[in-house]
C-alpha cells in the first residue's frame, strides 16, 4: 500500500503546486475584465462524499452575498453551460481546450452588469454509469479490478470526469477558481453506493483508486 499512498500524496501535491503557480500569475494581471466580476467555486469529492448535500448549503450562503456596495451575487448553479464546455458529450470530441468557447460560455454566465457572478460547480469522481455516462470520458467498468497505479496511469481516469490540471490552466485567465474538497469517514462513503461496481467490493476499489 505504501507506493500507492505515495503516488496519491504525489498528486494531491502536484495539484496544489499547480493552483499556488497559476494563482500568482493571475494575481499578477489586471484586475478589469471578465475575470475580475466571475468566480467558479467547483466542488470535488469522491463518490459519497456527499456533494448532493453539500452543494445546497453553499449556493444558499452564495446567495446572502453582497459586494462592498451592498449588491448581491449572482449565483449560477452546475450551468448547462459550463457542464458542457468542461465535459463535453459522449460519443463527441470534449472541447475543454476551446478558448473561444471557454471565453463565450463564461462572458455569457458572467456579464458586465455590475454585479459579482459566482459559478458553483460539483461533480463526484467517478460519476455517472458505465451504460449512462457523464462526459466524453465515461466511467470504465475496468476500474473495478485496477490497481491503485493503473487508474492512476489511466488516459480514461486522469480526464474523468474532467482533467483539473487542464481547467484550471485554462478557466484560470478568465474566472478566480476555488476548490471546495470534501472529505467522509471512508465506510461511510462506500455505503453510500454498496451496490454499484457490482458490489462492495468493486466499488470500494474504484473509490479507493479515485
Amino acid at each position: 500500500m505504501r507506493p500507492d499512498i505515495h503516488m496519491q500524496n504525489k498528486g494531491v501535491e502536484n495539484l496544489n503546486a499547480t493552483i499556488h503557480n497559476l494563482t500568482n500569475i493571475y494575481s499578477n494581471h489586471s484586475t478589469q475584465g471578465l475575470r475580475s466580476r466571475c468566480q467558479i467555486v467547483y466542488i470535488l469529492g469522491v463518490e459519497g462524499a456527499s456533494h448532493h448535500g453539500f452543494t445546497p448549503v453553499l449556493d444558499a450562503l452564495a446567495r446572502e452575498q453582497v459586494d462592498s456596495t451592498g449588491k448581491p451575487f449572482k449565483i449560477h448553479l452546475q450551468p448547462h453551460a459550463l457542464r458542457s464546455a468542461l465535459k463535453g458529450h459522449f460519443g463527441k470530441a470534449a472541447p475543454l481546450n476551446n478558448s473561444s468557447l471557454i471565453h463565450d460560455r463564461l462572458s455569457s454566465l458572467c456579464p458586465n452588469d455590475g454585479h459579482q457572478h459566482v459559478i458553483i460547480e460539483d461533480c463526484s469522481f467517478p460519476c455517472g454509469f458505465v451504460d449512462r455516462p457523464c462526459g466524453y470520458y465515461p466511467r470504465q467498468y475496468e476500474w473495478r479490478n485496477m490497481t491503485m497505479q493503473g487508474i492512476a496511469q489511466s488516459d480514461a481516469a486522469i480526464n474523468h470526469p474532467v482533467n483539473l490540471y487542464q481547467f484550471l490552466e485554462l478557466y484560470g485567465p478568465h474566472a478566480r477558481i476555488k476548490f471546495v474538497v470534501l472529505h467522509r469517514p471512508y465506510l461511510d462513503t462506500l455505503a453510500s453506493h454498496v451496490t454499484w461496481d457490482g458490489g462492495w467490493e468493486g466499488h470500494s476499489n474504484v473509490i479507493r483508486d479515485l
